[in-house]
């Protein structure tokens, strides 16, 4: 636990020892308050912690960070005008060397820069939104140059956006005060607000997540009926949200980041906390094993889509599972599965790039099993 006048908001580990934390400390003044940006490093799992912002200016905030290894990072911070309005900006940093030193990637005077998301050192994505308008779009900006030039791509209708990942060729996912998904690189969005899943009474506005691998996914976020009575929770699923199980709440206490590692879990909240558990993978797949109760061939999402799309399935007993596109004459063009698998629930991307567009029939079979069901990929 760290002091209270520190409050972390993001939280990424690249392997069970080397992880990154990043927040703000919070600077009182005799009549308002600022915040600087805190960025620290562990390289034995959390037990010490060492500090990367010297080089930061003074009353900057943290806005969000990625590394891609121990030497290469990003992060964004911002300026406000919270002690001289004209000093307003945004920032979007990054450094080669651990964090040691830092070059400016990008600078507005207007815009606040948000969250940004990097697939390597060329191709990434950057959201700005303006300082006037706190519940207004954010404006999406892609570069493929290591930063040197961000050519305008989209606008998204949500607040400051919180997170993004692409997790396949032309989808990404992003977090706000909604939930946000573009299956066509960020030019068009469907955004779902307050999510609802667990309980309706209290409704749950995210604040991260984490994919750890193509079937389970890991979302926190707060709960809250009053200003007072707010309640972190982890929530997990691993069939594309059909189903949720909410794994972890505490009261009184805000969760902001979350990274996951293999079966190890770290989450960052309000006052400085830092939680981790050891084998969060391995309790959840149990849970979800035993909750299945049948065979099940679920709809492919998003459907329409262009060029990726996601299939999810369970079985109830193990056995050999296949999993096949044909086209619309019966024709197969794709075998997807084809192999033993034990019960649970199961998630394939499909990449349909070198297909026409048209209308498929995907199949799956197992043992006696036989389930199929329309996609439509529109080029």
């Amino acid at each position: 636990m760290l002091s209270d006048t520190v409050e972390l908001k993001q939280i990424q580990f690249l392997d069970r020892d080397t992880g990154f934390v990043a927040g703000n400390i919070i600077i009182l003044f005799p009549y308002f308050q600022a915040r600087q940006t805190l960025l620290l490093r562990t390289v034995d799992g959390g037990h010490t912690w060492e500090r990367l912002d010297s080089s930061f200016s003074k009353y900057f905030s943290f806005g969000n960070f990625q590394f891609l290894n121990p030497q290469t990072g990003w992060i964004s911070i911002n300026n406000g005008g919270q002690v001289n309005w004209e000093d307003r900006k945004g920032l979007l940093l990054k450094t080669t060397n651990g964090g040691s030193t830092w070059a400016t990637l990008k600078e507005d005077s207007l815009p606040l820069c948000g969250a940004f998301y990097f697939n390597n050192e060329e191709q990434g994505y950057s959201f700005w939104a303006s300082f006037f308008d706190n519940f207004g779009p954010s404006y999406l900006y892609c570069t493929t140059d290591e930063g040197k030039n961000w050519n305008y791509t989209g606008i998204i209708d949500n607040d400051l956006v919180k997170k993004v990942e692409c997790h396949s060729p032309s989808v990404l996912w992003a977090i706000g005060f909604k939930t946000s998904l573009s299956i066509n690189d960020g030019k068009d969005w469907r955004s779902w607000d307050w999510f609802t899943a667990i309980d309706s009474q209290k409704r749950t506005i995210p604040a991260d997540f984490d994919i750890n691998n193509s079937r389970t996914l890991f979302l926190i976020g707060n709960a809250m009926t009053s200003a007072s009575d707010v309640e972190g929770r982890l929530l997990i699923t691993s069939d594309a949200g059909e189903n949720w199980s909410l794994n972890l709440q505490m009261f009184y206490t805000a969760f902001f980041g979350i990274s996951v590692v293999g079966n190890k879990a770290w989450i960052v909240g309000s006052n400085g906390l830092i939680l981790h558990n050891d084998d969060v993978i391995t309790n959840v797949e149990k849970e979800q094993n035993e909750s299945v109760k049948g065979f099940y061939l679920e709809q492919n999402f998003p459907n329409p889509f262009n060029p990726s799309t996601t299939i999810n399935y369970q079985i109830k007993q193990d056995g050999l599972v296949t999993l096949s596109i044909y086209d619309i004459l019966g024709a197969e063009v794709k075998t997807l599965v084809n192999e033993e698998k034990t019960t649970g629930r199961y998630s394939y991307n499909f990449d349909g790039s070198d297909l026409a567009t048209g209308v498929y029939i995907y199949q799956l079979k197992v043992n006696d099993f036989v389930s199929s069901k329309k996609l439509v990929l529109l080029k």
